[in-house]
């Protein structure tokens, strides 16, 4: 009797364990909106984003506000080449300006802890709601959480602190696989020549 009741809790115990969700793979390029908030350097961001973790490349045309002040940007960091191109689309400068802040991939590591699940919307209706999942973990010297949609594991936000960059909150949203420009990871023409 004590030994069938003891293997029924371990089965129990590995059923319940096997549907705990799990670190999945998000798409490794993608294009769509976010979102940001750094309330250490009193910053908030809007911006288009072309996304290819394969390659290490991020481009942003984003719309930032410090303060009360707002600029908008077309940024381009490569991070293999450790460059970022930052075109400040009012005055049409450029900067380039080697880059050595980490690649952190929104996806989440092999290494992430589930921590709780959420649904989004109008739950039991077909089409009408995202279920959502939450993973922390640490990673280069920093902690973050990522939440994403299940099953499909599509980034909705990220937030990153680490004592040499502060904290910062993504939002993702409009997100679709895939990058539609072929020449979204080009260095702007007026950035040529540096």
């Amino acid at each position: 009797m004590m030994k069938s009741l003891i293997v029924l809790v371990a089965v129990v115990f590995c059923t319940v364990l096997a549907q705990l969700p799990r670190p999945c793979n998000s798409p490794s390029q993608w294009e769509g909106r976010f979102s940001r908030y750094d309330v250490s350097r009193n910053f908030t961001q809007y911006a288009e984003i072309a996304y290819d973790a394969v390659g290490r490349r991020v481009r942003e045309r984003e719309e930032l506000a410090i303060g009360s002040t707002t600029d908008f940007y077309d940024v381009l960091r490569l991070f293999n080449e450790r460059k970022e191109y930052r075109v400040n689309l009012r005055t049409r400068t450029c900067n380039v300006t080697a880059f050595t802040r980490p690649f952190i991939d929104v996806g989440l590591p092999a290494n992430a802890t589930f921590t709780d699940s959420f649904v989004i919307g109008l739950a039991g209706l077909p089409n009408e709601h995202v279920t959502a999942a939450i993973f922390e973990g640490s990673y280069e010297g920093g902690r973050y959480f990522g939440i994403v949609s299940t099953p499909d594991c599509i980034p909705l936000r990220f937030g990153y602190d680490s004592p040499t960059y502060g904290y910062e909150d993504t939002r993702y949203y409009d997100i679709k696989a895939g990058i539609s420009d072929p020449g979204a990871f080009i260095p702007p023409s007026i950035c040529s020549g540096r």
